[in-house]
């Protein structure tokens, strides 16, 4: 009698063991998944094959990473920060003529719904950068924006005229940079 006492309770603890590591085994799955949020480019073709997007992060050290996100129409796999604060810094060219700095946090990163993603349109003419943070703001399409303007009139809004910052601000918007 005791020895069958003894197997219901190996089997009872032995079952237990096994949920639990099955429990940890989806959570771990699950997490995994969540955490690995990649930034997404939307936009008609012939925008995308002419576009440029270099991202920088600035992690909540104050450690920067530069990546290509889109070259001329191949975008790239980049991981967005989903656990701490980071500030993200697009540097977007259109035909190597039209550019501008779109700048934002990941605010979004503790909302169920985030996303990544980052849209390209043409609008009166002009070409805009948009990205939306959440699931719920793609359809009323609200999200940070910027309008690409002239590289010449870029650098004068900005007061860029020495050589060296020009050319470091050419680098960012123009050259591939590294990609992870």
């Amino acid at each position: 009698m005791e020895n069958l006492l003894n197997q219901h309770i190996k089997g009872f603890l032995t079952t237990i063991v096994k949920v639990f590591l099955q429990l940890l085994l989806i959570t771990t799955v699950a997490c995994t998944k969540m955490n690995e949020q990649t930034f997404k480019v939307f936009g008609k073709e012939d925008i995308l094959k002419n576009t440029k997007i270099n991202i920088i992060k600035i992690d909540d050290r104050g450690a920067k990473t530069e990546n290509t996100l889109l070259f001329l129409g191949k975008e790239y796999d980049i991981n967005a920060e989903t656990e701490a604060g980071a500030t993200y810094e697009l540097y977007v060219s259109y035909k190597d003529s039209l550019v501008n700095i779109l700048k934002f946090e990941n605010v979004m990163r503790n909302a169920n719904e985030h996303i990544n993603h980052i849209y390209l349109n043409e609008e009166n003419n002009s070409i805009n950068v948009i990205y939306i943070g959440r699931e719920s703001d793609v359809v009323k399409h609200h999200g940070f924006m910027k309008t690409l303007m002239p590289k010449n009139d870029f650098y004068k809004a900005n007061n860029i005229s020495d050589d060296k910052t020009i050319e470091k601000y050419n680098q960012l918007f123009l050259m591939k940079l590294s990609s992870s």
